[in-house]
């Protein structure tokens, strides 16, 4: 590191990235020496640093390279995947105290965080008397701070009032917790300013009410272009409201509402979503078995409608489709011109099914967007009927979803979740 540095113009560097190196004391102390001389450091990555290193050493560690950077105006910090827990918190804790009035960008992901350091966690950054906070990102990922880790959080985000891109995935938050959360991100200035663009709520426990609750807070961030919610037990009953509320979100380019137990009536809500999200890039509705062939049906119907798609990514893996499902899939293609990838596996489609696929991706040139297809499993859609029939059916679904999304808001106006903007739905 001295050497890489000599002859260097130290007050001209801003950025660091210590990332994916682990450290011992000698060399943090070589590294803290350096740092110590680049005062104008705004940026600073101290991700996986100390894999593999004893406890002791690795808190000496951190302790060092914070301490090194606990006098610099930081603007975004990340500390993620060093094993941290409390003491890991403790040992950086001059450090992220005294950016409490810069810090713009904070990562702790994969840090094994409890629930007792979310805590810790929260009265570090908000203090002990509270203040806003100038976090425009916030990233908690892969953590194990279940209910207690949820609700800490919850008590930190009416203060980020230029909150734009969140991540609170895996963290083994409860029904309980999950939506203590989302209580208080609907009552965030951010989201209620609509300033949020990127959101990854993956792998919480969400139900029917948080599915309402995310509803509300969707409607009003037009700008958003990331949405992650996978597996987070919405069902169709938490998930209707939810697309019904991404109508017409222009910005929107990825979205991910897999493993939610999701069936046709989703997709039929679906349908009716795609054509307005007009730079929608990546849709993954994978882990969904119960869309089966009726629900692809209906989403190659509604992508068909798309002009000027920007799709680039379909991720239909594990749906239940059959040939039916699959063959208007693969017919939707011609009408996306930029996707490159269309995954299909490990749904119930016969060797002929597959064929006839691949001959209509062929016959649009189109043939290498196609993933892997060899863990897919032949069931009969005898059950499915004839094609009138399947319209006939899903006439009668399409009625039953508007009649439960005419419920839902009823029943969520009367508890005055909503403002007049899902009221007109």
């Amino acid at each position: 590191v001295s050497k890489c540095l000599t002859n260097k113009e130290n007050h001209r560097i801003t950025k660091i990235c210590l990332s994916n190196k682990s450290y011992d004391d000698d060399a943090a102390a070589v590294i803290a020496a350096s740092l110590s001389e680049m005062e104008n450091i705004t940026h600073a990555d101290l991700s996986d640093v100390i894999a593999g290193r004893p406890e002791e050493m690795a808190l000496n560690v951190l302790s060092i390279l914070s301490r090194s950077l606990k006098e610099r105006r930081l603007l975004s910090l990340d500390l993620s995947d060093n094993a941290m827990g409390e003491k890991g918190i403790l040992a950086c804790k001059g450090l992220l105290e005294n950016q409490r009035n810069s810090l713009e960008s904070l990562s702790m992901c994969n840090n094994g965080l409890s629930g007792s350091a979310m805590e810790l966690i929260k009265q570090i950054v908000i203090g002990e008397t509270p203040q806003k906070s100038p976090l425009k990102k916030l990233h908690f990922f892969n953590n194990m701070s279940g209910n207690t880790g949820a609700k800490a959080l919850a008590d930190m985000l009416p203060l980020c009032s230029k909150l734009e891109n969140l991540r609170f995935s895996s963290t083994r938050a409860l029904f309980e917790g999950s939506l203590i959360f989302l209580e208080s991100l609907a009552e965030c200035p951010a989201v209620k300013n609509g300033q949020l663009t990127h959101l990854d709520l993956a792998d919480n426990t969400f139900r029917t009410e948080g599915g309402l609750l995310l509803a509300k807070i969707l409607i009003q961030q037009k700008g958003l272009v990331y949405l992650s919610l996978r597996d987070c037990s919405l069902e169709d009953s938490g998930c209707i409201l939810l697309i019904e509320s991404l109508k017409g979100m222009d910005r929107l380019e990825y979205l991910d509402l897999s493993a939610n137990e999701l069936t046709t009536k989703t997709a039929i809500c679906l349908r009716n979503v795609l054509p307005s999200l007009t730079s929608l890039k990546v849709l993954a509705i994978e882990e969904n078995d119960e869309i089966g062939s009726k629900g692809a049906i209906h989403i190659s119907r509604g992508l068909e409608e798309c002009n000027d798609s920007k799709l680039v990514r379909l991720s239909l893996n594990m749906c239940g489709i059959g040939e039916r499902g699959g063959v208007c899939l693969a017919q939707s293609v011609n009408n996306l011109n930029s996707l490159n990838k269309l995954e299909l596996n490990e749904n119930k489609l016969s060797e002929d099914a597959i064929a006839d696929i691949k001959e209509i991706l062929e016959s649009f040139g189109k043939c290498s967007v196609l993933g892997e297809m060899d863990e897919n499993e032949f069931e009969s859609e005898d059950e499915e009927g004839s094609e009138e029939e399947t319209h006939e059916t899903s006439s009668s679904e399409a009625n039953e979803v508007q009649e439960l999304a005419s419920a839902l808001v009823i029943s969520c106006c009367s508890l005055h979740c909503f403002g007049s903007g899902l009221s007109k739905m």
